[in-house]
């Protein structure tokens, strides 16, 4: 996933709010493959560290390349980009560089998971519905 980052992002064209979020995944990809190559074996906070903004990055890279490659086979939420601005700016911010939030995409996160309770589905990208028992009294309440 990760050394297809490239391609994901310029598959985003000229995006003005995704496109530098995918670019910060670039470099910060570049600087940790960098730090890791140059600490080789070592078990430092340093390597745990790199580890780590790895990990973000690799995250990163999976929610983009669901949502370019599979949306319209998943469609429903998986089609809405809402989630994946949400998801790239919270990764984003967990490398350290402040992103302001997309209001409109959370609004329209919070809508659907609104229309999901009344309709017993999942929040999730991949269409699941919920067992009919989900709404009855928790087992020991009364």
């Amino acid at each position: 996933m990760v050394d297809l980052l490239d391609e994901a992002v310029a598959a985003l064209g000229d995006d003005q709010e995704l496109s530098p979020l995918g670019h910060t995944l670039l470099k910060v990809r570049d600087e940790t493959r960098e730090t890791l190559r140059a600490l080789g074996t070592a078990r430092d906070s340093e390597a745990y560290e790199a580890a780590r903004r790895h990990c973000l990055v690799h995250a990163g890279a999976c929610c983009l390349h669901t949502w370019l490659w599979r949306r319209e086979a998943l469609g429903g939420l998986a089609a809405d980009r809402a989630w994946l601005s949400a998801a790239l700016r919270r990764v984003v911010e967990r490398l350290g560089f402040p992103v302001g939030p997309d209001r409109e995409a959370e609004e329209r996160l919070v809508r659907r998971l609104t229309d999901l309770d009344d309709d017993d589905r999942a929040f999730s990208l991949v269409p699941l519905r919920l067992a009919p028992q989900h709404r009855g009294p928790a087992p020991g309440r009364a």
